[in-house]
């Protein structure tokens, strides 16, 4: 453990361990972290080889009889790009101002020490557990993966030590219901297939996946650096926690190109009487420019559905959630008329330049 900065009353030092940065992670997420959590925090923090900025409060361990855990704040940090410094996990144990402010501005130091030209975050890796983005005020609290929970007070100091908004991200309640898509008579799927990999063949279809999904979505979207890191631990997440209809491609068949993609995420953290998962975070819906205005989201979702409900013995969801970026207007009305989406939530990434 290096020292960073010293405090007359705090210290702040760098943890590199990766076993003692989990020994505090709990305090940077507002997200119940279960025993098989700390298996993907593991793993991708090594991946990322992710480092700590952590806040000590002074104490004389001589007047102890007993070692003393004296650790008051976490940052997690990590750079994918020589130009910019990402952080996660971002807490103070007792939500102090005096404290949060002074763990800002460390981070602050810290990046311009070491030749940063901006700062961006808080992207809480693996973010298909522990999301990205501060909470906004206001937003639902009920704990769900995917999703931060923190109070308003970091965000306003964040902004009062000149973050801006990088990026916005609102989460809509999304009802759960069976319908099949090809009765609809409004449209013709006929040359469209939809179909699940699942666990044994995901591997002959991820990079194809990997390459739809970047050349049609944002680059703003993209808020995880180099995902292709962790993509594997996204997947092993939701086949462990999930069904094989969590993740589905879409087939046109004249041709066998694959024309869109999707997956969703299993929400542990939400049972039903019978200990069933009732919940899911639907992370992306991805349809190639060509083949839009076809009607081919109805055409997933509805495939999906038959999938849901065909099978209940592990997971029977009451409703779902959808993660979009605000200027996502396609998704973001396929989510109000077609499941009746209410927005619960919404979350914002924040950047710093130095």
């Amino acid at each position: 453990m290096q020292i960073l900065e010293e405090r007359s009353k705090y210290d702040f030092f760098i943890e590199k361990n990766v076993k003692k940065i989990l020994k505090h992670i709990n305090i940077g997420t507002g997200i119940p972290i279960l025993p098989k959590f700390r298996e993907y925090l593991k793993r991708t923090f090594e991946i990322y080889e992710v480092q700590a900025i952590i806040l000590k409060k002074n104490i004389d361990k001589d007047l102890f009889e007993k070692d003393t855990d004296d650790v008051e704040g976490i940052i997690i940090i990590f750079n994918e790009d020589p130009d910019i410094l990402f952080f996660g996990f971002f807490g103070i144990y007792d939500n102090n101002r005096y404290k949060i402010d002074l763990m800002v501005k460390n981070l602050i130091n810290y990046a311009k020490d070491h030749g940063f030209n901006a700062i961006r975050g808080p992207v809480n890796i693996p973010a298909v557990i522990f999301g990205f983005g501060f909470m906004e005020e206001g937003s639902c609290k009920e704990p769900f993966v995917g999703c931060p929970i923190n109070p308003p007070l970091y965000l306003r100091i964040f902004y009062e030590n000149g973050f801006y908004e990088k990026y916005i991200e609102d989460t809509y309640r999304m009802a759960a219901f069976k319908f099949d898509p090809r009765k609809i008579k409004r449209y013709d799927f006929s040359d469209y297939e939809v179909r699940y990999p699942g666990k044994e063949k995901i591997r002959n279809v991820m990079d194809e996946m990997i390459e739809l999904h970047s050349s049609i979505m944002p680059e703003y979207s993209n808020i995880t650096p180099n995902t292709l890191k962790n993509v594997q631990t996204l997947f092993d997440y939701i086949f462990e926690f999930g069904e094989e209809w969590m993740v589905w491609t879409l087939y046109y068949k004249p041709t066998e190109e694959m024309v869109g993609c999707g997956h969703a995420a299993p929400n542990p953290l939400s049972t039903d009487s019978r200990g069933r998962y009732d919940t899911a975070r639907f992370l992306h819906w991805v349809i190639r420019e060509d083949h839009r205005k076809k009607g081919l989201a109805v055409l997933m979702y509805g495939d999906t559905s038959l999938k849901a409900f065909k099978d209940t013995s592990r997971t029977k969801l009451k409703y779902g959630t959808g993660p979009f970026g605000v200027e996502n207007e396609a998704n973001i009305g396929f989510a109000k008329n077609i499941t009746m989406g209410k927005r619960t939530r919404r979350h914002i990434i924040i950047e710093k330049v130095l």
